[in-house]
């Protein structure tokens, strides 16, 4: 089922509802939509209500012309619980939508039954050196290739989560990182260590997108987790 809520400001965004089950909310990555989840969703679907949002500025979302903010990207995705009726949710966030779920979930706990951060991070040097490079020079291409990409901009511009108010989660959390992932492994440990009910997992031979390649072993640790299975790997 596809939906759309109109924000507190006016914003049209996009959802999609598939299956049945206790609820998971998913929040993709920077520059994409929630049909990157689709691969996943096809196996998650079976145990989980899935409800994948476009964040604002992608997908099928629309972009008001003003800055993006993960604090603004926070609060949609709050709009779209609210809209569902849904007091707390099952979370799972990749890359810059791990980011807003830590924020989501550090500043409203209660909100949260299950947390799952892939590849998230709090500060730009805990991305390895090529891909912080590539952020930095950016801008000088960003008008011909990107056409000044909001998205992109909230990469360049806006405030990371703060690492020590992680301490506010309160929600069972899994934190995720692949072997040969954009974000270091130490600081996904970092991350993981700053929640207070966490476990750390590293997918061996994985990459940043392991759950768009190895949709059955990503699904099983998802399910896992959710079920009470998991065992960190640190």
């Amino acid at each position: 089922m596809e939906k759309y809520v109109t924000t507190s400001d006016g914003v049209k965004i996009y959802y999609k509802i598939e299956g049945e089950g206790p609820v998971l909310l998913l929040l993709h990555g920077n520059s994409q939509s929630s049909s990157i989840f689709k691969r996943l969703i096809k196996r998650l679907k079976t145990h989980y209500r899935c409800i994948s949002i476009d964040t604002r500025g992608h997908g099928k979302s629309i972009f008001n012309g003003k800055k993006l903010s993960f604090d603004r990207l926070m609060q949609d995705a709050l709009e779209v619980m609210e809209a569902e009726s849904l007091q707390q949710v099952n979370l799972l966030g990749f890359s810059d939508g791990a980011n807003i779920a830590m924020l989501l979930a550090s500043c409203y706990p209660q909100r949260i039954h299950k947390l799952i951060l892939n590849s998230g991070n709090t500060t730009y040097s805990g991305l390895y050196l090529p891909v912080r490079l590539t952020i930095k020079v950016l801008p000088v291409f960003s008008q011909l290739i990107y056409k000044n990409s909001p998205a992109f901009n909230l990469l360049l511009d806006d405030a990371l989560p703060n690492i020590h108010k992680l301490q506010n989660i309160t929600a069972p959390t899994l934190v995720l990182n692949s072997q040969f992932d954009v974000v270091k492994t130490a600081h996904a440990r970092e991350i993981a260590k700053n929640i207070p009910h966490s476990q750390l997992l590293i997918i061996p031979w994985g990459s940043h997108l392991t759950f768009y390649f190895r949709p059955n072993n990503f699904s099983k640790l998802v399910c896992d987790f959710l079920e009470g299975a998991v065992n960190p790997v640190d």
